[in-house]
């Protein structure tokens, strides 16, 4: 699978071995869902440790102009979200609600997988990767 990054490079291929053991996780089945070979993939990454972290992550992931256009022409979209479970400000409920946020902004019809995966070594920090599809 190809991706284009459009932030400092990822281990991709690691990130999904690592969401098979997440609290909602991905497999093989919706990665195969996701992307056929000649598919062009774009991701982004966003991280924020203030109010709202889910938000401002996306917010971060999203906020240019590129993004934009590349969101408007994608029609499915995988958005993992990595915390630290065991932090000093756990993820609340109330953080996950701008994953309905962000869903309602997508274009209509659109396809969304989602994963929430503990990572340690984020503190209070939220990180989000998100990846779109854009079906040739």
């Amino acid at each position: 699978m190809n991706i284009i990054q459009h932030h400092e490079p990822i281990d991709i291929e690691a990130l999904f071995k690592q969401t098979e053991n997440a609290t909602i996780g991905i497999d093989d089945h919706d990665l195969e869902l996701f992307a056929a070979e000649d598919d062009e993939i774009h991701s982004f990454l966003g991280s924020a440790e203030c109010k709202d972290r889910i938000g401002n992550a996306i917010r971060v992931a999203i906020g240019s102009d590129e993004a934009m256009k590349i969101f408007g022409r994608s029609s499915v979209f995988l958005l993992i979200v990595k915390y630290n479970s065991d932090c000093e400000r756990p993820l609340m409920v109330e953080e996950l609600s701008a994953i309905n946020k962000f869903v309602k902004v997508l274009p209509n019809g659109s396809d969304i997988q989602w994963s929430l995966m503990h990572d340690s070594t984020l503190d209070n920090k939220v990180e989000i990767i998100l990846l779109c599809n854009i079906k040739r």
